[in-house]
């Protein structure tokens, strides 16, 4: 790989979509076995000027890319450690939940293979104080067929692994994985206090300024770590994350090749979205995309999975070609976009232009 050109991969995409409005600040990089490259951009724009300068060590609110890492991982070492199975039902675990959520298994709320509905409307309305007792009870299954993305399916997660364990989800992702992987800025939101200074603003909300505490309502009723939002981390930090996926030795956990493989297998056969456990197909992500191939090699995305934040996060994993990328934005900065079409289009377009440096080596 030529590390120089690798670096400036995708500048010019990020300076175009900083100008053009999609997000004020964003940090990308990418995870081989030679190592890991990251760069980044922001601006300053009238509401906020005191922002921190956009560097590679700024945090970022990550949101449903929690759903995946700290989540899927958990899962999988709690798999790999004889907790569970991936067909183990949420009954033989959680006795305080409804007799249709009991049947359900693992692997159907990884790869959303049910219709949960916790009986409150957009979970956005949660009302500040609600326990996770009280979510838990109120869940029910009513569509057992289909894809159906939501954030019930990672809260029972999250709430199964506590149980596992005996500890909440917070102290868990730190000690099976963030601080065995050596990781300081990576965790479960609110950000200490002195890491402030590093945390790129999420939006505005009622003229308040959002940096540091979790963008996601549902958690923020909680006031507590939950399986669907909430972590922050930088590129580098994620990238490390990113490596057992690719077989690269570093950070002191161990994901089996099985469940990785498992990460990036449809389990909608016959649907009309493929999804794995707990990632997202990628050909699922570009199908609806302009995504040129023709600089990239046959079968570039064999095997390759992702996972996209509401915020305008994203990590993807391509084993064909021994990578990961991680970008980062806050593309929710000042106010939430009305369609994700913009920061998806962006979003390919720059890993396209990563994956065509690393696979024409700058060329």
């Amino acid at each position: 790989m030529s590390t120089n050109y690798t670096l400036q991969a995708g500048v010019s995409l990020v300076r175009e979509a900083i100008g053009a409005g999609k997000f004020t600040a964003c940090s990308w990089g990418i995870v081989t076995p030679d190592g890991y490259f990251a760069n980044a951009l922001g601006t300053n724009i009238s509401s906020d000027l005191a922002a921190p300068p956009t560097t590679p060590e700024s945090i970022f609110d990550i949101a449903s890319v929690t759903k995946a890492i700290p989540i899927a991982y958990l899962v999988a070492i709690a798999c790999q450690e004889g907790r569970v199975s991936l067909d183990s039902q949420v009954g033989d675990v959680l006795s305080d939940v409804h007799d249709s959520v009991r049947r359900i298994t693992i692997r159907d709320l990884l790869a959303y293979r049910r219709k949960l509905d916790a009986g409150l409307g957009n979970t956005k309305f949660v009302a500040p104080g609600t326990s996770k007792s009280e979510v838990l009870g109120r869940i029910r299954v009513v569509a057992d067929q289909g894809f159906h993305y939501d954030n019930s399916s990672p809260f029972l997660l999250g709430v199964l692994l506590e149980r596992l364990w005996g500890s909440d989800l917070g102290t868990l992702a730190n000690e099976k994985l963030f601080v065995p992987a050596g990781l300081k800025d990576t965790g479960f939101g609110p950000v200490r206090a002195q890491h402030i200074d590093r945390v790129v603003a999420t939006e505005v909300v009622d003229g308040f300024v959002v940096r540091g505490e979790v963008h996601d309502e549902f958690s923020r009723a909680l006031a507590e770590p939950i399986g669907s939002a909430g972590v922050f981390s930088t590129v580098p930090e994620t990238l490390t994350l990113l490596q057992p996926l690719l077989g690269i030795r570093g950070p002191a956990f161990n994901i089996s090749s099985e469940m990785i493989a498992q990460f990036g297998t449809n389990h909608h056969e016959g649907g009309k979205t493929m999804f794995g456990l707990g990632f997202g197909i990628w050909d699922e992500f570009v199908n609806s995309l302009p995504f040129d191939v023709s600089r990239l090699p046959a079968g570039y995305s064999r095997g390759a999975f992702f996972k996209n934040g509401f915020t305008g996060a994203q990590v993807s994993v391509f084993p064909h070609m021994n990578c990961a990328i991680a970008i980062f934005t806050n593309r929710t900065y000042p106010t939430r976009p009305a369609t994700s079409a913009g920061i998806n289009d962006f979003r390919a377009s720059l890993v396209r232009e990563i994956l065509t440096s690393l696979s024409t080596g700058g060329h």
